[in-house]
């Protein structure tokens, strides 16, 4: 199982961390209206302090991605259990370079953009809606959600 940990299991989580979470529209208490992100914990928002910042408030996401990986470990063990689990070796190769460079390019745009990072959110807010974000397919454009909850 720890062979599959490597092969397997991280690449999974990682892969389902990026491509699918949850979208949050509500307002920041004392700030602003906002789409928050992250499933099953709001880990990340818009930063209030610059433009094109984001806030990112990491022991939700660790939590997050605790969650991701324990799901991951279950249905893997399931699928492992009936069924002998092998993974080729270049397919895990390939997804390990193409994570190390999203992953550098990610935290290139994050120091250059002047994000601000939290232990915890500091500010209350209020949920109006919530959706799925595939692959970053949340909805845009935030004038609608403005309309319906100003």
């Amino acid at each position: 199982m720890r062979r599959l940990i490597f092969q397997a299991v991280l690449p999974l989580t990682f892969l389902s961390f990026i491509v699918v979470t949850k979208w949050w529209f509500g307002l920041a208490v004392d700030a602003k209206h906002v789409f928050f992100y992250g499933f099953p914990f709001i880990y990340k928002c818009e930063g209030f302090h610059t433009s094109l910042s984001t806030q990112y408030f990491i022991i939700p996401f660790l939590v997050n991605l605790l969650v991701y990986f324990s799901f991951w470990v279950i249905i893997i063990g399931l699928i492992n259990r009936f069924r002998k689990v092998t993974v080729n070796k270049w397919l895990v190769g390939g997804f390990w370079v193409l994570y190390s460079v999203y992953l550098f390019g990610s935290l290139y745009l994050t120091f250059s953009l002047d994000d601000h990072y939290d232990w915890f959110r500091t500010f209350d807010v209020e949920i109006y809606e919530t959706g799925i974000d595939i692959f970053m397919e949340e909805p845009k454009d935030i004038v609608p959600f403005l309309e319906k909850y100003s």
